[in-house]
């Protein structure tokens, strides 16, 4: 769970990645090429790629045990559906996840990450270049969607791929300001987007849901 900067709210991990998930939904333009893989798939895989944490998360994510990470990744590694393309692209967020702590830490991991990540991109029929293309979407949107939900003003910048096939990337800088998300260069689709998502009070969560709608808006 994200804990707000500004108040007493927090906000699970299944709320974060609807924000990430709009913005794989609406990403592509005359600029920026869109995934290749199933649309429908794509998103689901976007939206439960931190699925480990399950619906009411209770895990600080800004202070997580190296007990509660290897538990939360192992359990999204685990539960896999028959959209094989979604949990390719769930499974391709994890990888990266995994791949940024120390080697020796990961290393079982890891292994069973790439095993069952290598099997489920068999079976979805598609290559693992659009695997790789369509995970730079992931990230960002996943990159976007973590900072928005600290609820406070912040910019990052992250590489990705114009078109399929590039060998070049392209960074993307984004900015939050309040409720607003804005990115430079643009890559969606739409100029304008509404979407909100739900913060709960901290007192008594997760056993009590107090929930709060949180607003956010995509803006060129």
């Amino acid at each position: 769970m994200f804990i707000s900067t500004k108040r007493p709210i927090v906000i699970p991990q299944s709320e974060h990645a609807k924000i990430a998930a709009a913005i794989a939904s609406l990403w592509g333009n005359k600029d920026f090429e869109k995934s290749n893989l199933p649309h429908e798939s794509f998103v689901k895989g976007v939206i439960l790629h931190d699925r480990g944490f399950g619906e009411h998360d209770n895990h600080e994510l800004m202070s997580l045990t190296k007990e509660a990470r290897l538990h939360t990744l192992k359990s999204g590694i685990e539960q896999i559906s028959d959209d094989h393309v979604a949990d390719a692209v769930t499974l391709m967020h994890i990888k990266r996840l995994i791949e940024m702590y120390p080697k020796e830490e990961m290393e079982e991991l890891a292994e069973l990450c790439n095993k069952t990540l290598e099997e489920k991109i068999q079976l979805s029929g598609f290559q693992k270049t659009e695997y790789d293309f369509a995970d730079k979407i992931t990230e960002i949107a996943d990159d976007i969607a973590f900072d928005f939900s600290l609820e406070e003003n912040s910019s990052g910048e992250v590489c990705v791929y114009k078109k399929r096939g590039d060998e070049t990337i392209t960074s993307v800088t984004f900015i939050i300001k309040e409720n607003v998300i804005s990115m430079t260069p643009w890559p969606l689709s739409v100029d304008y987007y509404e979407g909100s998502i739900v913060g709960y009070e901290k007192e008594g969560y997760p056993q009590s849901l107090k929930a709060h709608i949180i607003p956010f808006f995509l803006k060129k």
